[in-house]
């Protein structure tokens, strides 16, 4: 068989690995995010304050952002599959163990470093790492669809999880999707593998790494995780306001919770069709140009949240936040797989990532902290909206130095020639 052929078979095996890929990040996303809805159940249960809650959030998200780089670390070592079943295992039983919690320091060390630190973590950055080398072209295309399935999972499991709740109880919920993660996933984690050859090119690229001259060496890999990971904080405590707080913002002005969920559903769905669009649109104007663009749909609708009265304008900045959220991610992950040398992607994917978890834990926190602060979400999504505009700064300034430094570079060949 031709390299040619062999290419093109490989790739349409790589579409069922996304498929696969696609139902493991959707369950973890989602399964990280079914907190939004269970805020309220265990603030009555408990009495617990709102800060309280959303503190767990942010527990969360740092640890899965650490466990992220541990997990990277394990996959540029191995492979994909053993950190994705050990991650779906802990989820599994993280469920389980909500399901019977009875302190706030229990959720926290339950929800925050068993479920996401030792779960959730072991999905997007070892999927991400891999699954796009499955490609020789369509890589962006192939990566946002893997995360239209974080999408979708994002908009069905708090769903299903407020369906759970208001059908049985929160502690019911929590089991019921404990046993449904390892009924589901267990198997799929058998399906998924790396692409032929990668462990391979990870050993070459690591022996022959000094001598890149193709566009890896456009920039240096510790700048570029640098700004990246400045980039990533601010977006994400953009992108954690609405994703956690737009359900009891809606909730507090007199919408019923399950439609106020119907909102946050819309706005994953939006995600996921915003993920189609912009995964051909990384293969058309690449990474940084598109990660603009995504941030500032995401920026824009922030701020707007609090500003506008009734459903449809809600659902309408659902929309437009949706679309810019869906092309985010992928267009890191792009980044990153054609800047950074095979044998880093899975540690600078996962440093990446820790530092956009610490802007989502930290957006998650400050929007209960100000709301129990001020009665209402103006500040809260006030303040995010700026830090979306300060990631666009440094998105702005990463395309300068990149344009830059590719333009010295192809003037350097000629005269080295």
């Amino acid at each position: 068989m031709s390299d040619h052929h062999r290419s093109i078979a490989n790739e349409r095996v790589g579409w069922f690995m996304i498929f696969f890929a696609a139902i493991i990040a959707g369950a973890g996303f989602g399964g990280m995010m079914s907190v939004t809805v269970f805020l309220e159940p265990l603030e009555k249960s408990f009495g617990w304050l709102r800060q309280e809650t959303s503190f767990a959030y942010m527990v969360g998200n740092l640890a899965a952002g650490f466990g992220g780089i541990l997990m990277g670390g394990w996959t540029d070592r191995t492979s994909a599959r053993p950190v994705i079943l050990t991650g779906v295992i802990v989820m599994g039983a993280s469920f389980i163990a909500l399901a019977m919690m009875r302190t706030r320091m229990e959720f926290y060390v339950i929800y925050g470093l068993l479920l996401c630190g030792l779960g959730v973590s072991a999905f997007m950055v070892p999927l991400a790492s891999t699954m796009g080398f499955w490609f020789d072209r369509n890589r962006g295309l192939a990566m946002s669809l893997m995360m239209g399935g974080q999408s979708l999972g994002g908009a069905f499991v708090p769903y299903l999880a407020r369906y759970l709740i208001d059908t049985m109880s929160w502690q019911e919920a929590y089991l019921t999707l404990g046993l449904g993660c390892w009924l589901l996933l267990i198997p799929v984690c058998f399906i998924v593998r790396d692409p032929p050859g990668l462990a391979d090119l990870k050993a070459l690229t690591k022996l022959h790494s000094a001598d890149a001259t193709n566009a890896r060496a456009i920039i240096a890999t510790r700048p570029l995780v640098v700004l990246l990971s400045l980039a990533a904080q601010g977006c994400c405590i953009c992108m954690a306001m609405p994703l956690v707080h737009l359900v009891p913002l809606l909730s507090g002005i007199g919408y019923e919770p399950q439609r106020a969920a119907g909102v946050l559903s819309v706005l994953m769905i939006a995600s996921m069709v915003g993920r189609l669009i912009f995964g051909k649109v990384l293969d058309k104007l690449g990474g940084t140009r598109t990660l603009f663009i995504t941030s500032g749909l995401q920026t824009i609708s922030t701020f707007w949240f609090t500003q506008v009265d009734g459903i449809t304008a809600q659902y309408f900045f659902a929309i437009i936040f949706g679309l810019g959220f869906g092309g985010v991610f992928p267009a890191y992950t792009v980044i990153v797989s054609e800047l950074v040398p095979v044998y880093q992607a899975g540690r600078s994917m996962g440093i990446v990532f820790f530092s956009a978890f610490i802007g989502m834990g930290l957006g998650g926190y400050f929007g209960g902290l100000f709301y129990d602060l001020t009665g209402d979400y103006q500040v809260s999504f006030g303040l995010a909206a700026l830090a979306g505009v300060g990631n666009m700064i440094v998105v702005a300034l990463l395309y300068l130095r990149l344009t830059r430094s590719k333009a010295l570079l192809d003037a350097a060949i000629p005269q080295a020639a």
